[in-house]
Formats: C-alpha cells, sequence, structure tokens
C-alpha cells in the first residue's frame, strides 16, 4: 500500500473512531438518536465530505416506555424553506402525510415544538404543544388575543 493510500486510510479511522466516542458519549447523557444522527451529519457537511452519508443508529427496545410520548418532528426548519424543487417537495408531503402531520410546520408558540397533535387557543391563532406551554403563553398571548380584547 503507497504511503498516500496509507495516510487516507489512517485519517479515516480516526475519523470513525472520533465519531464512535461521540456517539457513546451522546448516548450515555441519554440524547434523542435523531438528534445524534442528526449532529454526525452535520459534522460530515462540516468537513465538506463527499463520501455517501447514511447514519442509522438502532436501540432494540419494545418501545412501551414510550406510548405516552406523542409523536414530534424534529429538525423541521427545511420543511419550511421553500427553496426546493417540486419532487423534494412532494416527498416531504407524502411523508408528512403518511405520519399524520399537516402540510404546514404548526410550532408551539413557546417551546417551538411541533407535534402531531397541537393545543390551539380558541382564536385560532396561537399554537401550543401542551398545557404546560399554553399556561406559559397565556401571560404574553392575552394581551394580543381577539376573545381576551372582545369580553
Amino acid at each position: 500500500m503507497g504511503s498516500k493510500n496509507y495516510a487516507s486510510l489512517r485519517m479515516a479511522t480516526h475519523r470513525a473512531a472520533t465519531q464512535a466516542q461521540f456517539v457513546c458519549d451522546a448516548l450515555t447523557s441519554e440524547s434523542d438518536l435523531g438528534d445524534i444522527s442528526a449532529e454526525i451529519l452535520r459534522q460530515c457537511l462540516q468537513r465538506n465530505s463527499r463520501d455517501n452519508m447514511t447514519c442509522m443508529i438502532m436501540h432494540f427496545a419494545d418501545g412501551s416506555e414510550w406510548t405516552n410520548y406523542p409523536d414530534e418532528m424534529k429538525n423541521y426548519e427545511k420543511l419550511v424553506d421553500g427553496d426546493r424543487d417540486e419532487d423534494v417537495q412532494s416527498h416531504y408531503a407524502t411523508f408528512l402525510s403518511t405520519a399524520k402531520f399537516p402540510a404546514q410546520a404548526v410550532t408551539c408558540n413557546v417551546c417551538q415544538r411541533w407535534l402531531v397533535q397541537m393545543q390551539q387557543c380558541t382564536c385560532k391563532q396561537t399554537f401550543y404543544c401542551s398545557r404546560h406551554c399554553q399556561k406559559k403563553g397565556w401571560k404574553v398571548h392575552q394581551a394580543v388575543c381577539p376573545n381576551k380584547q372582545a369580553k
């Protein structure tokens, strides 16, 4: 093996070890698996990697501990960006429909989370992901809420 190929292989091995350590550290801090995958891809893009990037981290469990958690769309900012070709937009729309999310991002006025089922003020202008956020956001929203002002 030539010295150039050896150096390239050594560099790739070092990057893989660094990524593996990042995953181990993230898993011990109980980070979200989707967030870990997104960060790995973000790091590859920052290095201007030309490799095919696929990131899959599997957690084998029955999922029963997550039955009380609502489905959440993370990293939806790319969906909001309208600079996508029609084919990509079509795939996004199909995915959102299949996952039972509305076609347009509907985020919590307080924490910016986007859940499958969002709560809405009766004025239909403000959304909340939980009762906690609704209570927290009401202090600000009541000043501009048409229903509150009409009373």
